[in-house]
């Protein structure tokens, strides 16, 4: 994983290279995808919203399914009931911050700072 520089760091060639590096692959891994936003009810059960990692909760709405972009690694979500519930990301040992993840069968996904 690339390198998160701070205000007034030195960042060397090594340091671009990576980022280059995890372009590529996120290029390479979602094709022609389209990451989009997920909006409460804009969306119907089913879809596929797509997320890089930047947050520790997601909220989501019915049940559905979190898997890795290669989809070899998933977990079940499941509402506690039928409003909007909050999943701890940093219960999935196999999620890293910076990878890029599918939520599938929601009605609405959204990744939070806060639960």
């Amino acid at each position: 994983m690339a390198r998160q520089c701070a205000h007034g760091d030195t960042v060397i060639a090594a340091d671009l290279n990576a980022y280059s590096t995890e372009l590529t692959a996120l290029r390479a891994a979602i094709g022609d995808a389209e990451i989009v936003p997920c909006m409460p009810n804009q969306y119907g059960s089913g879809n596929v919203y797509w997320f890089i990692h930047r947050n520790r909760w997601l909220h989501f709405k019915s049940t559905g399914q979190i898997k890795n972009s290669a989809g070899t690694q998933q977990a079940t979500l499941s509402p506690i009931n039928d409003t909007y519930t909050s999943f701890d990301l940093q219960s999935l040992s196999w999620l890293a911050y910076g990878d890029l993840y599918q939520v599938v069968g929601c009605a609405m996904a959204s990744e939070e700072t806060d639960a």
